[in-house]
């Protein structure tokens, strides 16, 4: 029995950059893909059962960190109408699973969906804020208490556009005649263990900052009044700034939402020095986030690049429609840097092997290493198994402490490196469990089931089909 899984292709139905999973038993796991596992998956394709294409249906990019404690997904049964590009109200719909895949709970939680190419009247991109918790736990200074609910270890919740926001945008859709998305990237901004720990801005970095890395930087600029005002809104300001007719700051639509400090610890364009929050600043539109000037002293703050896109928002009374600003944050350091130009000469310095960038989280597990090509993945400065930010590499993911539930006979087995999910395995006479890259032979250890594998194969046009990974997949 041989089953085959399409898992990717490029370029049309042509086997380049192809990759296919393939069931194996123990001793057929060299096999490589047959002509006729091709020819059934090209069938697949013609017929329509395997898309090479994903043209015709609504892409969702998840782009938050994978060492972040979550894991998000669509819930399954909105998956077809949300990836329908004929449905108008794909907004309303739309129900996003997120599990606390760590040992902490979770108190806040602060994430951005955007529509890149659903451009508002001031021509940023349209966005829908999604957040989890008390607005006032978006500053990880405040700690939790008692009434604050968590997303507890192994927890799911499920988040939904609001229901205003989804009103409003449809409104300005059929009075601007705006196109149906056809791609949604999922930004992540905020996570509060409620501890005065977590995880801010796009690339998830650890704050609060280490001794080590404040007293780097440099000394705080004159500020009158600090200790009121240091990492506050002025909210008189907010108060008047909403006239009768207005619904937003007075120039929050066409000037960057800041009233930044001087610019002592930061370099670079539209590089700030900044604390991050969410609050409600504009009426009937729901939590939105911004920034604040900080000093450079600040454990909470860092140098922030801010990207900004607007909310549709709607006056529920009139029906009147406007924008309020959303801003998400990324790590100035992270900002691709502007080429040096090549040297008129070749220099005559070999390439090291190794040369490890400065990586000064202490929650990564490795630092990126640029040299490092044998191992690294193609396009990143980490090994397999790691995702990049910044200088630093991180586990795709982490086994959780809790344990799902297997039935009886099997035991769970997190499946690190090839992937992040838990699998119940059968469990072995003499107590193992099934699970990794070499369970107990059954010939041998007197186990009753036989081995089964999966195998990932890639398409090299001078190699043909070759072996990515391999990891056990059951017995039977």
């Amino acid at each position: 029995m041989i089953a085959l899984r399409f898992v990717h292709g490029e370029g049309g139905a042509s086997a380049k950059g192809m990759r296919v999973k393939v069931l194996r038993r123990k001793d057929q796991v060299h096999v490589k893909p047959t002509a006729a596992e091709i020819a059934n998956l090209s069938h697949r394709v013609q017929d329509g059962s395997v898309s090479l294409s994903k043209k015709d249906e609504r892409e969702f990019d998840d782009q938050i960190p994978k060492h972040l404690p979550i894991k998000v997904k669509i819930k399954k049964e909105k998956e077809e109408k949300f990836k329908d590009l004929k449905n108008e109200h794909w907004a309303r719909e739309f129900e996003l699973e997120l599990t606390n895949t760590g040992d902490k709970n979770v108190y806040f939680l602060g994430l951005n969906l955007i529509l890149p190419e659903i451009k508002a009247s001031d021509g940023r991109s349209v966005s829908f804020p999604l957040h989890y918790g008390r607005p006032e736990l978006s500053d990880l200074e405040v700690k939790a208490n008692s009434n604050d609910i968590p997303i507890r270890p192994g927890e799911t919740y499920v988040f939904r556009i609001p229901r205003n926001l989804v009103l409003a945008h449809e409104t300005v859709n059929q009075k601007l005649t705006r196109p149906q998305p056809k791609k949604i990237v999922l930004h992540f901004n905020f996570l509060s263990f409620g501890d005065g720990t977590g995880f801010l801005g796009n690339t998830g970095l650890f704050f609060p900052r280490s001794a080590k890395e404040v007293s780097a930087a440099c000394a705080d600029p004159p500020y009158k009044d600090s200790s009121k005002n240091r990492n506050r809104i002025d909210l008189e300001r907010l108060s008047t700034g909403f006239l009768p007719v207005k619904f937003l700051l007075e120039d929050s639509s066409n000037t960057s939402p800041l009233a930044l400090t001087s610019q002592t610890c930061c370099s670079g364009s539209e590089c700030l020095q900044s604390k991050t929050w969410s609050l409600f600043i504009c009426v009937n539109c729901d939590l939105r986030d911004g920034i604040n000037g900080a000093f450079c002293s600040d454990p909470f703050a860092r140098c922030w690049h801010p990207d900004y896109y607007s909310i549709d928002c709607m006056n529920p009374e009139s029906g009147e429609t406007f924008l309020c600003p959303q801003v998400d944050v990324s790590p100035c350091e992270s900002a691709q840097p502007t080429p040096t130009p090549p040297p008129t000469t070749p220099s005559p310095s070999p390439t090291p092997e190794h040369c490890p960038l400065n990586c000064t989280d202490p929650l990564a597990d490795l630092p990126a290493d640029p040299c490092d090509t044998a191992n690294n993945i193609p396009g990143t400065n980490c090994p397999f198994g790691y995702s990049q930010a910044g200088n630093c590499c991180y586990a795709t993911c982490r086994e959780p402490t809790y344990l799902p539930e297997c039935p009886p006979g099997r035991t769970a087995r997190w499946g690190w490196p090839f992937d992040c999910e838990w699998h119940c395995l059968v469990t072995l006479p003499n107590g193992g469990g099934g699970g990794g890259n070499d369970p107990p032979p059954g010939e041998n250890g007197g186990d009753p089931c036989e081995p089964w594998y999966w195998v990932l194969f890639q398409y090299d046009e001078q190699l043909g089909w070759i072996e990515v990974s391999r990891w056990f997949a059951f017995c039977a």
